[in-house]
Formats: C-alpha cells, structure tokens, sequence
C-alpha cells in the first residue's frame, strides 16, 4: 500500500508538473535531496577504502570524518536560520552546487589535507537535506505535511543507499575520480533545474528565542542520545567497511553492495519503528533498538566469513532504524508547545556531539587493538544506551 501511495504520488505530481509551481518544486526538492545524499553516499564508501588503500591509519581517517559531523554541528543553526530570513529555495541551490564544486576537487585531491578540507565543506552542503528540506516542504503543504515529509526522508536514504552501492562499483572499475566527476556533474545539473523552475514559497519568519531552555526530560534524552550516537558512529561509516575489505579481502564492489543494502534496511526499518512507536511506545521500542545494536555487535566480533558479517550488519541497520524514528518521535513528544521545530533542531545539536567521540574512540580503538575491538566497544555504549533509557527516561 505504501508503494501505491509513492506512486501515485509521483504521477499526479508529474500531471501537475506545468500547472502547479508548489508542486512542481517539491519534486525538484526531492530530486535535489536524492543527489545530494548519493554523493554523500558514494563518498562514505570510497574514501575510507581509498585512504586504507594509502596506508593511513584508522585514526587519522577517523578524525578527518570528525571533520565532517564538526562542519555539520556548526553551521547547522547559522544556516537554518539565514534560510528563514533569506529563502529556503537558495541555500538548497547552494548545497548542490557546492557539491558539485567539492565533488570536482575531490577528484584532483592528492594530499590528505586537501581531503579533510574538502570533506568539511561538504558538511555545510550536507545541512540542506537535514535542515533545510524540511522546512521547505513544511512551507510548501499546510495540510499532509507528515506524508510529505516521509517521502522526502525516503528519497534521502534511498539517495545514500544507492550511492554507497554504486561508490564501492566505481572505485573497483573506474577509479575514485571516475565517481567523483559523476557526482559532481549530477548536483550541477540538478543545481541548473532546481534554480531555474523551483518556486519560493511566502516568507513565514520564525521568530527565534535563543535564550530559550529545554524541558528537563528533552535534555535528558539528549543526553543519552549523545552516548547513542558514541555508538552509531563506532560502526558507521568508516569501521565497517573498512572491515568487510580487509578482514575478508572483498573487493570494493562487493563492500559498496553490503553497505547500500544495509542503508536500505535503515529506512525501512524507520517506517517500522513509527508502526512500533504507535503500538509499544516510544521507550519501549527505544529500547528494542538498543538491544537490535548490542546483541548483533557482539557477535560480529566472532563472525568467521563475510555472509554472517553482513546478516550481523542489516540486522545492526535495521535497529537503527527502529531506533532513528523512535527517538525522534520521543524527542518531538517532549518538545513544548508552538516551538517543537526550534527544540528539536537543539535537541539535534546536542545528540549529534556524540558523533565525534564516537570516531575518534573507535579509530584509536581499532589501531591498537584491531577493528574487531571496535564491536565490542560498541555493543557496550549500547547496552549502557539501555539501561540509561530504562532506568532515567519517561515514555
């Protein structure tokens, strides 16, 4: 039925296409998310495969990744609100030709630096689709947002999924600049599309109260959710495919294949755990997500062939995806009154600094005591993760 409603979706949108700008510009947005999260996609799988290729060790690849999620945290409230006074329809313009842009010297890049340069600037591209998108489609529709809403958050992750399987194809047969200049030709078109037909909608200023504080149990949550995301980043998305290529000597084609099939159990596995959020409650299935992330980790560390490491990873994919939507519905629940937008994007900043411990631990970890330690750490931040939502968290 879902499918149904997806494409439905899209033929009236494409009958519309002339006669209804709105509509016409909600999909341009979802094209223009779609490209954006694939080059993000592709680029989350050659990179660490490349610079293993280099000899650099996990630590120091891990901390360039440290770069992006930094990038991304700083500028995500800076930007959101330029949007609301500028426009949503430029910045989103912006983020793909700045893709395009990062994309093309991607593929010059010869030196580290230059990598971790450039991987900076593509987090502040990357706000767009987090952020930006949203908001955009919150404008656009006054009545069905939630629908819409879901549908650009599954071309979001189906963009990643597909890149990840098409970066691993590109770096084993072409080349990593070879997907490179592929991306960066693809965000410039739909760069020229998207500036050229999309529509602004009329300006709704938010005023914003930065002295404004989280209830007690929001900040609660994100404080857990900070040891969460320790967790989440332990494995994703340097860890894992690393391991796939090196402890089983498969070829990038084959890791871009496993890492793209379990970014689509994530989003299937979102829609599943609103289904598990309506009937159990958030802490409920907050807490069958920890434990979808813990037990599975734990045996990955004994995995003995390729096949029983990726069974073990789709099944760690799918409890984050339990996980991504429950969490995110407790923290909109405990978002107070008329300002749930503002409270969550804090609640975003806060559970999102947990992201970098979790590189830079898990990049040490590996480097000392080998990649395998790494699940163990893992598993533990998510069995800690449990106990801290059961025990000091309110459904």
């Amino acid at each position: 039925m879902l499918f149904l409603k997806f494409y439905g979706l899209i033929f009236s949108g494409l009958k519309s296409w002339k006669r209804n700008s709105m509509r016409r510009t909600f999909y341009l947005l979802l094209i223009a998310v779609f490209a954006s999260e694939l080059t993000v996609g592709v680029v989350n799988v050659i990179l660490p495969l490349y610079f293993r290729s280099l000899q650099l060790d996990m630590t120091r690849l891990n901390l360039i990744f440290t770069l992006f999620e930094l990038g991304f945290l700083l500028s995500m409230v800076f930007i959101g609100k330029l949007s609301d006074t500028i426009g949503r329809k430029h910045f989103v313009a912006f983020s793909l030709l700045l893709h395009s842009v990062v994309s093309f010297l991607n593929a010059g890049a010869t030196k580290i630096y230059e990598f971790a340069i450039l991987r900076m600037l593509r987090s502040v591209a990357s706000v767009s689709d987090h952020v930006i998108a949203p908001a955009y489609v919150s404008d656009i529709f006054k009545d069905g947002k939630g629908m819409k809403l879901g549908f650009l958050h599954a071309f979001r992750r189906s963009g990643m999924a597909i890149g990840g399987m098409m970066g691993g194809v590109f770096l084993g047969l072409l080349g990593f600049q070879s997907a490179f200049y592929f991306t960066s030709a693809l965000t410039f078109v739909i760069f020229l599309f998207l500036i050229t037909s999309a529509k602004e909608p009329p300006k709704q200023i938010v005023q914003v109260d930065i002295k404004r504080k989280l209830s007690p149990d929001l900040l609660k949550l994100g404080i857990v959710s900070i040891i969460i995301w320790i967790g989440i980043r332990s494995l994703i998305p340097t860890i894992f495919p690393v391991y796939i290529s090196e402890a089983f000597n498969q070829p990038p084609q084959i890791v871009g294949v496993i890492i793209g099939a379990g970014l689509l159990f994530f989003a299937l596995f979102n829609a599943i755990g609103g289904k598990l959020s309506d009937s159990f409650g958030v802490k409920n299935s907050s807490m069958v997500s920890m434990a979808f992330n813990a037990l599975p980790l734990l045996l990955l560390f004994f995995a003995p062939n390729v096949i029983i490491a990726s069974v073990l990873f789709l099944i760690i994919m799918a409890g984050h995806g339990i996980g991504n939507t429950a969490i995110s519905t407790w923290a909109l629940h405990l978002s107070r009154d008329h300002k749930k937008a503002q409270d969550y994007g804090t609640y975003r900043m806060i559970s999102g600094i947990g992201a970098i411990p979790g590189l830079v631990i898990s990049g040490f970890l590996a480097d000392i005591f080998g990649i395998r330690s790494v699940f163990l750490f893992g598993a533990a931040i998510f069995i800690l993760s449990l106990i801290l939502i059961k025990t000091t968290l309110k459904d």
